[in-house]
């Protein structure tokens, strides 16, 4: 009964966030998103004002009815500098980080203030917080650490904000939502047998999918170094202002690598993605050319980075218990 009231609760506490503080990139905190209440030590102190105050009264002693205006006093002001302490920043993020399962995530933010700011933690909820114990310059990048054992696109939450400056009479703080994702890829686990099993019948295995440099494809842009011809200079992005480049190429060898979910030994799906999973980190570093199919889902072949992030970030959101358990 208690958990069903509890969750009730929490339901509806996250359905009032959602609407009083909607998700966006950037966060200006202000009186209508800051929740400021005293701390187990405040509610101590002002419950012995109130005692000096009635011992005060009780004995008709003006020095220690003035000591009770003072603490009073005292506890005002705190409050006031605690809220002042957080009103005014902003945080920016831009919601996206990624990484294999079983690791420490890094959310990246960027925290603005044009004033000295002190005592700051900032977590998602559960998860490990760091702390700040004075934000002097007007932009400060910070790394924010989520962890998850299970694959899948993860949103992590809203991010807590939250600051006990000064004396610790005060609690102040707040629920941010950024709108971030976290993509758990599976974890890398070598597959039984030879690597290359996976070759398209009717071809050899020799140089398989390899790639060389060569003139035949485009294969991405690098930094110019001296010395380089200047007949592969990328000059449209020279132009730009964007840098001095060259272009490389590479030279298909052989044949091409075919990965199909369903020809991956191993049984339960989350065995079979994880030996996917090495096998294109694999075939990346090894610079062969391959393709993947997943249920519903096609690759085409290709190599680079950006074809290796595409695959791996299809593994992480496939169906299957980690997936919805994330």
């Amino acid at each position: 009964m208690m958990l069903k009231v509890k969750a009730g609760i929490k339901s509806r506490f996250s359905l009032w966030l959602k609407q009083r503080l909607p998700a966006a990139k950037y966060q200006l905190l202000h009186r209508g998103n800051i929740f400021i209440f005293p701390s187990r030590f405040g509610c101590v102190y002002l419950l012995l004002v109130l005692l000096i105050f009635l011992l005060g009264t009780n004995y008709q002693n003006n020095v220690i009815i003035l000591m009770s205006y003072l603490m009073g006093s005292l506890f005002i002001t705190v409050m006031l500098q605690s809220f002042f302490n957080l009103c005014g920043l902003a945080v920016s993020c831009n919601g996206q980080c990624s990484g294999y399962a079983g690791q420490e995530l890094s959310m990246p933010l960027t925290v603005h203030s044009k004033i000295p700011r002190y005592d700051l933690s900032l977590s998602f909820a559960g998860q490990q917080r760091v702390h700040v114990g004075i934000v002097k310059e007007e932009k400060m990048s910070l790394s924010l650490p989520f962890f998850s054992k299970l694959r899948g696109v993860i949103a992590p939450g809203r991010i807590t904000i939250k600051s006990e400056y000064s004396l610790g009479l005060f609690i102040c703080w707040t629920h941010l939502d950024f709108d971030c994702l976290c993509t758990f890829y599976p974890q890398a686990k070598l597959p039984p047998g030879p690597l290359l099993q996976f070759l398209k019948q009717g071809h050899s295995k020799e140089n398989i999918g390899k790639t060389c440099a060569g003139a035949e494809d485009f294969f991405e842009l690098k930094t110019y170094v001296h010395g380089e011809s200047v007949n592969r200079v990328a000059w449209k992005q020279f132009a730009r202002g964007q840098g001095k480049y060259t272009k490389h190429y590479r030279q298909q060898q052989g044949s091409v690598l075919w990965l199909n979910l369903a020809d991956i030994p191993g049984g339960e799906v989350e065995t079979q993605l994880q030996y996917l999973c090495y096998l294109l980190l694999h075939y990346h570093h090894e610079n062969y050319r391959y393709g993947l199919e997943l249920a519903g889902q096609v690759f085409q072949v290709g190599s680079g980075d950006f074809h290796l992030k595409s695959c791996l970030r299809a593994l992480a959101a496939y169906p299957g218990p980690s997936a919805e358990g994330a």
